[in-house]
């Protein structure tokens, strides 16, 4: 009977390559999966962080229509930074407050 011999056996080489070349690529691809993850975590955050500005912008120009039933002299000036008024804003934001 003949011994097993690793070395000389072509076979068990064959599979000790593939499970180098498998281990491989299992580290590459668990690294690119990582690295996706943290991208996608840092454009939640930049999502996170245009979603609150745009809320907080927006509350600032209905604030300033508000103060406009007080003051229209302020109409102009948020016209100028691209905030247009109209009659129907200005009666429905009165009576909202």
């Amino acid at each position: 009977m003949r011994s097993l011999n690793m070395k000389q056996n072509p076979f068990a080489t064959f599979l000790v390559v593939l499970l180098f070349l498998g281990a491989l690529a299992t580290t590459g691809l668990s690294y690119s999966y990582i690295q996706k993850i943290r991208e996608l975590r840092d454009l939640q955050n930049q999502t996170s962080v245009i979603n609150r500005n745009r809320t907080m912008f927006q509350n600032l120009a209905n604030d300033a229509i508000a103060y406009g039933q007080q003051n229209p002299k302020i109409f102009p000036l948020l016209e100028v930074v691209g905030i247009r008024v109209e009659e129907g804003q200005i009666r429905s934001s009165s009576t909202a407050n």
